[in-house]
Order: structure tokens, then C-alpha cells, then sequence
């Protein structure tokens, strides 16, 4: 991504999935309020035992999951959801489906199912 001085930067793809890209010198508040500009929550993967220990952990804390565990349909990813104090929504999944340059695309509706696999949704829109 090319540097653009304290600039916090987004690149979209489609209308549900954007990352955020910060360059090393932004400070915590740009990067917080670009944040809430353009995405809804954050995400970070783990490996599926480390996913069940933070699960374990949060519970632990009396942090209650905000939504999950479930499986997302497109990635075919385990996860769970947690709010933060500040009301941020923080995801952690596993066992992200990886695609081959080869592999046919696939088209996912915005229904309840394709966000989660094996129940309820947070449906956006």
C-alpha cells in the first residue's frame, strides 16, 4: 500500500468486506476514528484450539459473546464475537477457508444462513 504520511487508508472490496490499512506513524485516535467511519468490527484469526481457549478466557472475565460461535458461510470460518467497552465488536475465527487461484467463485446471498452456518445472524442491512 503506498504510504500516505498519517493517513489511515481503506481499500473495499464489494460492499461487506473492507480492510483497514494504517501507516506506522498514524496515532491511536485517526486509526480509532477511521475505524468507526468505514467498518463495523474487527477480526483476527487463530487456530481452532487457541479460538476455544479465548472463548474459555472471555467467559472466565464475564464477557458474554455478542454473537456466535458459529460458522460463516463464504471463508467457512469458525467464530465468535465479543464487544469491547467501548462497544467495538471484535471477532475472532479459525479454519478460514483458503481458494485456489482455480477455484470457481461462489455467490453468497445476504440471508441469515450465509453469515451463519448453524444459526442466527447479524444481519446488516
Amino acid at each position: 500500500m503506498e504510504e500516505k504520511g498519517r493517513e489511515a487508508e481503506m481499500d473495499s472490496t464489494l460492499d461487506y468486506f473492507s480492510l483497514l490499512g494504517v501507516s506506522q506513524d498514524a496515532s491511536q485516535g485517526e486509526i480509532e476514528a477511521r475505524y468507526r467511519e468505514l467498518t463495523d468490527h474487527l477480526a483476527s484469526s487463530a487456530i481452532p484450539a487457541t479460538l476455544r481457549d479465548w472463548a474459555d478466557r472471555v467467559g472466565r472475565l464475564g464477557i458474554a459473546l455478542w454473537w456466535g460461535p458459529g460458522r460463516h458461510g463464504p471463508g467457512n470460518n469458525l467464530f465468535f464475537m465479543i464487544e469491547d467497552p467501548d462497544g467495538h465488536k471484535v471477532e475472532l475465527s479459525a479454519e478460514l477457508e483458503l481458494m485456489p487461484k482455480e477455484m470457481a467463485w461462489r455467490t453468497w446471498p445476504h440471508e441469515q444462513r450465509t453469515l451463519n452456518l448453524w444459526g442466527s445472524a447479524w444481519m446488516r442491512s
